[in-house]
């Protein structure tokens, strides 16, 4: 077929691909400003590169001056003093040259790179992302996956910034790395050049030393990495005695030249310090070039998608109708998703829709009714038939055009990060506030909002508006497809999650007949029109409708499950996720949301602090000699590099002494002896350290939650605190030292050090959500605004602090992991509410839950019922602790949920929302989620329950076939019987069912309900212990079989009891309900 061969082309295009982008390519988003500023950054990165070397050429030069007068007779110090003044004076200028030349050229370095690297990144993250959004939706099916888009973004990108752009020095200064490259290799270069003229013996064998130092500490380091605390420390240690020595031994070479008048004191110095520091420099070059490599594989990986070419090229030129009345025909077409393209979907299919007219397409799931909607908005183009619309091919039409001609109003709605106001504003980006809330009144929407404390500009911040119930987000999604006011448009499910008033007020507004008043009802069955005519005409005429008509008809469901609210679960559990991750980053508290008050952030300071000595003295505990005697080694081993640098200038000045060799030989001991003492501090320091972890029992380290921690915690304790005990000796030391010898130059020297923190990765967010709703985003053709939108961010640049993720992140987030004791749970299922009053950190001003008291039994069957927000969902959010309360308690088994191991909890818990999240793997994968040692009969057993085996049994590759992104490849019906077969699979003592069953159709949901009812009789292996179950539903059959029906409105318990004593009560909410839904049935 055609759309094969251009995938087959694509495919080879790929194949022939390098892995590598040459470097040069990663700068062809530079114009010649860039060019002029990277010009002028390479001038200031060799000049400062230089600065370092000249520098210690200058200062042999004045130890030269310093040490003449030195070996000179009493009665001629005034002279030589004279002479020393004079010597300083040819010096001194050229210190002042350099200074001069140092401090513009850093500037050019750090600033021309940097500003030029982050014009360049920026247009480099804009294409990325223009390409993405023009990419057709059936390669979102397929390779361009959003964890490929997100590593592109992210990962990918951060690379190539890491490269071209910002290079950390230190944890507060940064510059650029293309500049510090250039630098190091100038240090480098002319470090050799100036020990070479200083003196070339020693310059040779100062050479060869540091070469092999270099290609040690790598080689160790490579292999320290992989041992244990003895090795660890002795080969650390020795590497450190092995430089001392190495040193002495230059030293000496030094003196014998100075002895013989072969060299002066000062010319040593300035020979050993230009090739020391020119040796450092190409160390810290090293790492810049992994990095260039590794940003060449990155590059190709970013640029195949920036240079990809869509198959439906949404920049293509296409006709523009002056005006479309509606008429489709679909003519024989035939398709299959390119993800699964042996598996047709529509086979043969062909319906004509006049204009004006209002049909409906029914069949089983996985039909293709959903199909078409995409095939009619060109998101995917048949592999075979044609599409048109008044008489014109779907093909030759502007892609926008066509986009914007069809409205799409799905079951799993998308909102967009920003006010409500601007999700309503995608429907039409020029309209006004009186549209705005007229379309939102048609919705039903305008009430709820009004209730808001920033009504229309109340900011739904969360992923896919989940601050919002879903009823809440699908009217204001109705209120953005009434905006558009397309002349087509397509309803797939549109009122599954609003209770039974708002869905007749939709209807009216849409001007909706349900489907027994729809002009033509198009009987769908193995991607086929099997029928057509009218609901009276087809309850004659077709079997297959009369069934499902007479199934869904409002009969009492065999104890049925579920309904609409759960979405609203679903919301929670994405807000949630994003919300946790957002806290554990800022505060380091993992599962609690805290306040602003300044009482309860000295708390977290307090708990933090704690939490550190409470790791520190746990382990001091084990063997506290140890540690001391490590710790005063560590201290030793900082200790060693001021006192190196001390002693430095003390053989200089010792190389003028009448006495030269003996103070040489005294020093050369001393340097020794330093070494040793490192090779000490290394050893002891790291076998204390390690010995406290290793006092746990084996079978500690054998659970997965401790073992990679563990073994972090190793790291961090035995590596970073030698490292921080030396820094602080080494600064101490080295201050004291400064002082002792002139305070006044330790003091000068002391103060140049600043701050500078540079961070952003704004458009990874805007990418996430782009890729996520991307079918929302080609439908309303909103790709214009998501670009002005990442521009305006790129544009702005915001600088954001980072944050101190060692102590907050790793300490103590790995320390509730190591020290947090795993809590019993009791196979029962009892649930209390006690006095819980709760609402949304992002909205504290809006009560969710006031004052609401429940008792659930174990083993009962709890549905909760009312209209959209009235905090249905919220307490499934709070049995799941997605959120802490504000004030009261929630018991599980006479139990504060608070004091449960948070997986723990988890895992006895399940729960099946109405909109089902699924990952981008096989079937397998994604029933087995969470319960990876499931055998394959119990797989078959449970997809069985669910009514999903015959179908995953008919594809190619049955249950290792990829579900694509979120499950694209699925009908809304599918992808919640896989996520009701993964709950069955997880027998959980308590189960939360959120509209589990609204994707169904009446016999797949007849089945389903059956299987969830099954979950009475056994859990957890067979143990005879039964399943709270609490239902969250819209649907009034869902529930008629429920133990105890819960009425709730605005956060309160308005009515409760069974079907029966609610409907016998005229007054009730209930009762007048349940006939009015009944009605819209009927």
């Amino acid at each position: 077929m055609q759309e094969e061969k251009k995938r087959e082309e694509l495919d080879d295009k790929k194949e022939t691909n390098p892995k590598a982008l040459p470097f040069h390519k990663l700068l062809s988003y530079a114009d010649a400003l860039d060019w002029t500023l990277m010009a002028l950054g390479t001038l200031g990165s060799i000049v400062h590169g230089m600065a370092r070397p000249i520098g210690y050429l200058l200062l042999g030069k004045a130890l030269s001056a310093f040490g003449d007068s030195m070996n000179k007779r009493e009665h001629e110090v005034d002279i030589n003093a004279y002479a020393m003044v004079q010597g300083l004076k040819k010096v001194v200028p050229f210190v002042w040259y350099m200074a001069f030349a140092t401090f513009p050229a850093g500037i050019l370095e750090v600033g021309c790179w940097m500003y030029a690297s982050q014009r360049q990144l920026a247009r480099i993250r804009l294409a990325f992302l223009r390409s993405v959004l023009n990419e057709e939706i059936g390669a979102f099916d397929t390779d361009l996956t959003s964890g490929k888009i997100i590593n592109g973004i992210g990962i990918h990108m951060s690379v190539i910034q890491d490269a071209i752009g910002e290079k950390s020095i230190t944890n507060k200064v940064s510059c650029s790395r293309l500049g510090h490259f250039l630098s190091s290799l100038a240090t480098f270069f002319s470090g050799i050049l100036i020990a070479t003229i200083c003196c070339w013996e020693v310059a040779l064998l100062t050479f060869l030393i540091a070469a092999a130092r270099v290609l040690y500490q790598s080689e160790a380091t490579f292999i320290v990495e992989q041992r244990e605390a003895l090795i660890k420390g002795v080969g650390t240690g020795m590497f450190q005695t092995v430089s001392f020595c190495s040193w002495a031994l230059i030293m000496w070479v030094g003196a014998i030249l100075v002895t013989a008048h072969r060299a002066k004191g000062g010319d040593i110095i300035a020979a050993v310090m230009s090739i020391l520091f020119g040796a450092i420099s190409m160390t810290y070059a090293a790492p810049d070039m992994q990095i260039f490599n590794q940003a060449k594989a990155a590059g190709n990986e970013v640029f195949q998608v920036i240079h990809r070419k869509p198959i439906i090229n949404f920049n293509s030129q296409g006709k523009m109708l002056e005006g479309v009345d509606g008429n489709i025909d679909m003519c024989d077409v035939y398709f299959a998703y390119p993800s699964r393209w042996v598996k047709l979907i529509l086979q043969g299919f062909s319906l004509s829709i006049s204009a004006g007219k209002t049909v409906a397409l029914v069949g089983s799931s996985g039909c293709g009714k959903s199909t078409i909607i995409s095939l009619v908005s060109r998101f995917y183009d048949p592999s075979k038939g044609e599409i048109f619309i008044d008489k014109h091919n779907i093909k030759d039409l502007d892609l926008k055009f066509l986009r914007r001609t069809v409205g799409v109003v799905s079951q799993e709605p998308s909102l967009f990060a920003g006010t409500i106001k601007d999700n309503m504003k995608v429907g039409n980006i020029h309209a006004d506030d009186q549209q705005i809330q007229n379309a939102a009144t048609m919705a039903n929407a305008h009430s709820f909002i009004s209730q808001l404390p920033n009504k229309y500009l109340t900011e739904v911040r969360c992923q896919r508006g989940v601050q919002l119930s879903g009823g809440q987000k699908q009217r204001i999604a109705i209120a953005r497809a009434i905006l558009k006011d397309p002349p087509i448009i397509f309803l797939d499910e549109a009122t599954s999650a609003l209770d039974s008033e708002s869905e007749m007020l939709v209807q009216d507004a849409l001007e909706m007949s349900n489907i027994i008043n729809a002009d033509i009802i198009a009987v769908v069955e193995n991607g086929q029109v099997t029928n057509t005519g009218t609901h009276h005409d087809l309850l004659d005429a077709n079997k297959f409708y009369n069934n499902l008509y007479n199934t869904q008809n409002l009969n009492p469901v065999h104890d049925s499950s579920v309904s609409n609210i759960i979405e609203e679960a679903a919301n929670i559990h994405h807000q949630i996720s994003s919300q946790y991750i957002e806290q554990k980053k800022e505060h380091g508290v993992p599962s609690k949301y805290l306040d602003d008050s300044l009482e309860q952030e000295d708390q977290r300071g307090k708990t933090s602090t704690s939490l550190f000595f409470r790791i520190w003295f746990g382990l001091k505990k084990i063997e506290l000699a140890k540690i001391v005697i490590g710790s005063f080694a560590a201290a030793f081993s900082g200790i060693s590099k001021p006192v190196f640098g001390f002693f430095i200038i003390a053989i200089g000045v010792a190389y003028y002494d009448k006495d030269a060799k003996r103070e040489v030989g005294c020093h050369t001991l001393q340097h020794y002896f330093f070494g040793m003492v490192g090779e000490k501090a290394k050893r002891n320091l790291t076998q204390a350290l390690y010995s406290g972890i290793l006092h746990n029992e084996i079978a500690w380290f054998e659970k997965p939650e401790n073992s990679i921690d563990t073994s972090m915690v190793k790291n961090i304790i035995a590596d970073c605190m030698s490292i921080i005990v030396q820094c602080i000796s080494s600064i101490l030391i080295a201050t004291v030292v400064s002082m002792a010898v002139s305070w006044r130059m330790g003091l000068s020297a002391k103060g140049f050090s600043g701050d500078s923190t540079v961070a952003y990765n704004e458009l990874v967010t805007l990418a996430s959500k782009s890729t996520t709703n991307i079918r929302t985003i080609a439908s309303f053709c909103h790709e214009e605004q998501i670009m002005k939108k990442a521009e305006a961010s790129m544009g702005s640049l915001k600088r954001k602090s980072r944050r101190d993720s060692i102590k907050y992140g790793t300490i103590l987030g790995f320390s509730l992991c190591l020290w947090n004791i795993l809590h019993s749970w009791k196979d029962q299922g009892k649930i209390e509410f006690q006095n819980v009053i709760f609402n949304y950190p992002l909205r504290p001003e809006v009560t969710i839950l006031n004052n609401f008291n429940l008792q659930i039994e174990a083993g009962s069957k709890v549905a909760l019922i009312g209209p959209s927000g009235a905090g249905k969902s919220s307490i499934l959010a709070l049995l799941l602790r997605f959120y802490d309360l504000k004030e009261g308690m929630i018991l599980i088994d006479e139990k504060d949920v608070k004091q449960y191991n948070l997986r723990r909890l988890s895992t006895q818990i399940g729960v099946v929302q109405q909109e089902p999240l699924l990952f981008n793997s096989t079937f397998r994968d994604n029933i087995c989620y969470g319960t990876n040692e499931a055998s394959e009969s119990e797989l078959v057993e449970v997809s069985m329950e669910a009514n999903i085996h015959e179908f995953v049994s008919n594809l190619p590759d049955e249950y290792d076939t990829i579900v694509g992104e979120r499950g694209c490849q699925l009908s809304g019906g599918q992808k919640q019987r896989i996520a009701i077969a993964r709950t069955l699979l997880k027998r959980p003592i308590i189960l939360l069912l959120d509209e589990a069953t609204s994707a169904l159709d009446a016999e797949f949901e007849r089945t389903v309900v059956n299987a969830l009812e099954s979950l009475n009789l056994s859990n957890n292996g067979g143990l005879l212990s039964s399943t709270t179950r609490i239902t969250v539903a819209h649907r009034l059959s869902t529930v008629i079989n429920s133990d105890t029906i819960v009425v709730m409105d605005k956060g309160e318990i308005v009515e409760m009891g069974t079907h029966a004593t609610l409907i016998a009560s005229s007054e009730g909410i209930y009762s007048r309900l349940f006939p009015l839904q009944s009605l819209a049935k009927n």
